[in-house]
């Protein structure tokens, strides 16, 4: 998984952390489960999502206050933040999530809830006049 530092993490990372960020990078980066995670997340959000045809998928460096080590045993607060554009049978979606949140879906959608609410989805939905 190719994992982005954007120009705002940028702003916030300090050079103390970097190391931290570089292996969070290495350690994931023969993970090749992007697209999954991904689906998982928008079958999570999506109630009743049958069908998804993903446009694209992105993963960047991302702060998580309820996150602690969840990659290295230093990794501290750091996450990676998943991005998605998707159509699929509810409508376009456009998803952001915690992975270590995906991690987490079960699949049962009363316990898959405070991982969604965590979330960011915009649901586009087709309206016939």
């Amino acid at each position: 998984m190719k994992i982005a530092i954007t120009q705002e993490a940028k702003k916030w990372i300090t050079v103390a952390d970097m190391p931290v960020v570089r292996r969070i990078i290495e350690t994931m980066k023969e993970d090749d489960s992007l697209k999954e995670y991904a689906l998982i997340a928008i079958r999570a959000a999506v109630e009743g999502a049958g069908k998804i045809e993903l446009f694209t998928v992105g993963a960047e460096i991302c702060g998580n206050s309820r996150a602690w080590n969840e990659y290295t045993c230093d990794s501290k607060h750091f996450d990676i933040w998943i991005t998605a554009k998707a159509l699929t049978d509810k409508g376009f979606v456009i998803i952001g999530a915690n992975l270590t949140d995906i991690w987490k879906i079960t699949g049962y959608r009363g316990e898959d809830y405070k991982y969604v609410k965590n979330m960011f989805v915009r649901l586009f939905r087709e309206v016939k006049a």
